[in-house]
Protein backbone atom coordinates (compact mmCIF):
# COMPACT_ATOMS: atom_id res chain seq x y z
CA UNK A 1 0.00 0.00 0.00
CA UNK A 2 1.56 2.95 -0.87
CA UNK A 3 1.50 5.54 1.42
CA UNK A 4 1.11 9.71 0.50
CA UNK A 5 3.59 12.24 1.57
CA UNK A 6 2.35 15.23 2.70
CA UNK A 7 4.44 18.07 3.58
CA UNK A 8 4.57 21.69 4.40
CA UNK A 9 5.71 24.11 1.75
CA UNK A 10 6.12 27.78 3.34
CA UNK A 11 5.38 29.92 0.89
CA UNK A 12 4.62 33.60 2.49
CA UNK A 13 4.28 35.08 6.17
CA UNK A 14 0.21 34.50 5.72
CA UNK A 15 0.44 31.69 3.91
CA UNK A 16 1.21 27.96 4.19
CA UNK A 17 0.01 24.95 2.23
CA UNK A 18 -0.56 21.43 3.52
CA UNK A 19 -0.48 19.11 0.21
CA UNK A 20 -1.64 22.01 -1.97
CA UNK A 21 -4.67 23.00 0.40
CA UNK A 22 -4.08 26.22 1.66
CA UNK A 23 -4.71 25.86 5.80
CA UNK A 24 -6.95 29.18 5.46
CA UNK A 25 -9.22 27.70 4.00
CA UNK A 26 -9.56 25.02 6.57
CA UNK A 27 -12.56 25.09 8.67
CA UNK A 28 -11.31 25.24 12.55
CA UNK A 29 -7.77 25.47 11.26
CA UNK A 30 -5.69 28.82 12.73
CA UNK A 31 -1.92 29.86 12.14
CA UNK A 32 -0.66 31.34 14.71
CA UNK A 33 1.06 34.92 13.00
CA UNK A 34 2.83 35.79 16.62
CA UNK A 35 1.24 37.77 19.78
CA UNK A 36 -1.07 40.32 19.06
CA UNK A 37 -0.02 43.91 18.46
CA UNK A 38 -0.41 46.17 21.70
CA UNK A 39 -3.28 48.84 21.76
CA UNK A 40 -0.71 51.63 22.35
CA UNK A 41 0.73 50.30 19.03
CA UNK A 42 -1.99 50.44 16.77
CA UNK A 43 -2.96 53.79 18.22
CA UNK A 44 0.33 55.36 17.24
CA UNK A 45 0.85 53.38 13.83
CA UNK A 46 -2.40 55.64 13.11
CA UNK A 47 -1.47 58.66 13.67
CA UNK A 48 1.51 60.19 11.56
CA UNK A 49 4.98 60.35 11.45
CA UNK A 50 5.82 62.94 13.52
CA UNK A 51 3.15 61.69 16.21
CA UNK A 52 4.64 58.48 16.60
CA UNK A 53 8.13 59.84 17.01
CA UNK A 54 6.77 61.12 20.10
CA UNK A 55 4.93 58.03 21.31
CA UNK A 56 6.22 55.61 23.26
CA UNK A 57 5.06 52.38 25.39
CA UNK A 58 3.27 52.97 28.42
CA UNK A 59 5.31 52.40 31.49
CA UNK A 60 4.16 49.45 34.03
CA UNK A 61 1.50 50.63 36.54
CA UNK A 62 4.28 49.95 39.26
CA UNK A 63 6.87 52.15 37.41
CA UNK A 64 4.28 55.49 36.76
CA UNK A 65 4.18 56.95 40.32
CA UNK A 66 8.18 57.34 41.05
CA UNK A 67 8.42 58.15 37.22
CA UNK A 68 5.60 60.97 37.63
CA UNK A 69 7.09 62.57 40.53
CA UNK A 70 10.73 62.50 39.11
CA UNK A 71 9.84 63.94 35.75
CA UNK A 72 7.66 67.04 37.78
CA UNK A 73 10.40 67.40 40.09
CA UNK A 74 12.94 67.75 36.74
CA UNK A 75 10.47 69.93 35.19
CA UNK A 76 9.91 72.34 37.93
CA UNK A 77 13.95 72.71 38.82
CA UNK A 78 14.74 73.54 35.05
CA UNK A 79 11.05 75.48 34.41
CA UNK A 80 11.52 77.47 37.49
CA UNK A 81 15.41 78.07 37.23
CA UNK A 82 14.76 79.89 33.92
CA UNK A 83 11.42 81.63 33.72
CA UNK A 84 12.06 82.92 36.89
CA UNK A 85 15.72 83.37 37.63
CA UNK A 86 17.59 83.28 34.66
CA UNK A 87 19.52 80.20 34.71
CA UNK A 88 21.16 82.61 37.38
CA UNK A 89 23.26 80.37 40.24
CA UNK A 90 22.56 82.75 42.90
CA UNK A 91 18.83 82.76 42.07
CA UNK A 92 18.57 79.01 44.38
CA UNK A 93 21.29 80.60 47.08
CA UNK A 94 18.72 83.05 47.66
CA UNK A 95 15.53 81.67 47.96
CA UNK A 96 16.47 78.05 49.27
CA UNK A 97 15.18 75.99 51.13
CA UNK A 98 11.64 77.82 50.27
CA UNK A 99 12.63 76.38 46.01
CA UNK A 100 13.01 73.22 47.75
CA UNK A 101 9.34 72.83 48.87
CA UNK A 102 7.88 73.37 45.83
CA UNK A 103 10.55 71.74 44.02
CA UNK A 104 9.29 68.45 45.68
CA UNK A 105 6.01 69.57 47.14
CA UNK A 106 4.12 70.22 43.95
CA UNK A 107 4.59 67.21 41.96
CA UNK A 108 4.12 65.00 45.36
CA UNK A 109 0.85 66.78 45.24
CA UNK A 110 -0.15 65.68 42.14
CA UNK A 111 1.65 62.54 42.39
CA UNK A 112 -0.93 61.33 44.78
CA UNK A 113 -4.06 62.95 42.78
CA UNK A 114 -3.34 61.09 39.69
CA UNK A 115 -2.32 57.62 41.52
CA UNK A 116 -4.40 57.73 44.29
CA UNK A 117 -7.07 60.12 43.94
CA UNK A 118 -7.18 58.88 39.92
CA UNK A 119 -8.36 62.55 39.10
CA UNK A 120 -8.74 63.33 35.75
CA UNK A 121 -8.09 65.80 32.97
CA UNK A 122 -10.45 68.94 34.25
CA UNK A 123 -9.38 67.78 37.97
CA UNK A 124 -6.10 68.31 37.04
CA UNK A 125 -6.75 71.83 35.26
CA UNK A 126 -8.46 72.95 38.19
CA UNK A 127 -5.55 71.65 40.26
CA UNK A 128 -3.04 73.30 38.30
CA UNK A 129 -5.03 76.70 38.64
CA UNK A 130 -5.00 76.57 42.21
CA UNK A 131 -1.52 75.55 42.24
CA UNK A 132 -0.80 79.02 40.20
CA UNK A 133 -2.68 81.09 43.01
CA UNK A 134 -0.89 79.37 45.96
CA UNK A 135 2.34 80.00 44.49
CA UNK A 136 2.27 83.24 41.97
CA UNK A 137 -0.11 85.12 44.40
CA UNK A 138 0.17 83.78 47.99
CA UNK A 139 3.43 83.28 47.65
CA UNK A 140 5.61 85.39 45.52
CA UNK A 141 3.10 87.97 44.92
CA UNK A 142 4.04 87.97 40.96
CA UNK A 143 2.95 91.48 39.90
CA UNK A 144 1.55 89.79 37.24
CA UNK A 145 -1.25 88.50 38.56
CA UNK A 146 -2.19 90.10 41.33
CA UNK A 147 -2.06 93.79 39.01
CA UNK A 148 -4.40 95.12 36.19
CA UNK A 149 -3.93 95.18 33.19
CA UNK A 150 -0.84 92.93 33.88
CA UNK A 151 -3.06 90.11 35.07
CA UNK A 152 -4.77 89.98 31.39
CA UNK A 153 -1.22 89.02 29.89
CA UNK A 154 0.05 87.35 33.09
CA UNK A 155 -3.09 84.53 33.60
CA UNK A 156 -2.70 82.96 30.35
CA UNK A 157 1.46 83.50 30.57
CA UNK A 158 1.33 81.48 33.91
CA UNK A 159 -1.21 78.74 32.69
CA UNK A 160 1.35 77.48 29.88
CA UNK A 161 3.94 77.87 32.16
CA UNK A 162 2.58 75.80 34.72
CA UNK A 163 0.56 73.32 32.32
CA UNK A 164 3.72 71.05 31.29
CA UNK A 165 4.58 70.85 35.11
CA UNK A 166 1.39 68.61 35.30
CA UNK A 167 0.94 67.12 32.16
CA UNK A 168 4.01 66.38 30.30
CA UNK A 169 5.21 63.97 33.15
CA UNK A 170 1.66 62.29 32.86
CA UNK A 171 1.73 61.94 28.76
CA UNK A 172 5.29 61.01 29.14
CA UNK A 173 4.46 58.13 31.86
CA UNK A 174 1.04 57.11 29.59
CA UNK A 175 3.28 56.96 26.17
CA UNK A 176 0.95 60.03 25.18
CA UNK A 177 3.49 62.86 23.75
CA UNK A 178 2.49 62.46 20.23
CA UNK A 179 -1.17 62.40 20.59
CA UNK A 180 -0.34 66.14 22.05
CA UNK A 181 2.36 67.02 19.80
CA UNK A 182 1.06 70.88 18.61
CA UNK A 183 -0.19 71.16 22.36
CA UNK A 184 3.13 70.39 23.63
CA UNK A 185 5.57 72.89 20.98
CA UNK A 186 3.08 75.14 21.12
CA UNK A 187 3.92 74.93 24.98
CA UNK A 188 7.45 74.81 24.99
CA UNK A 189 7.61 77.74 22.48
CA UNK A 190 5.94 79.94 25.36
CA UNK A 191 8.53 78.67 28.00
CA UNK A 192 11.19 79.14 25.77
CA UNK A 193 9.89 82.87 25.23
CA UNK A 194 9.47 83.74 28.76
CA UNK A 195 12.88 81.93 29.44
CA UNK A 196 14.49 83.95 26.86
CA UNK A 197 13.30 87.37 28.38
CA UNK A 198 13.83 86.19 31.61
CA UNK A 199 17.73 85.89 30.97
CA UNK A 200 17.30 88.85 28.89
CA UNK A 201 16.08 90.88 31.67
CA UNK A 202 18.41 89.42 34.06
CA UNK A 203 21.36 89.88 31.75
CA UNK A 204 20.71 94.00 31.56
Amino acid sequence: MGVRQYCCVEQSPSEVSLAGVRTDDLPGFALSRGPPEPAWFKASAARSPSARKLDSPPMTRRRQPLTFFLLGVALWVVVDWGTAGGFRPSYFASYMPALLVFYLGCPAVFTYLVFRRRVGTRGLIVATLVEIVVVEVIFTGNPWLTSVPLLFVGIPLAIAVYAPLTFFPLWIVRGEMGRHRRLVWALVAVEAAVTFLTVAGAGG
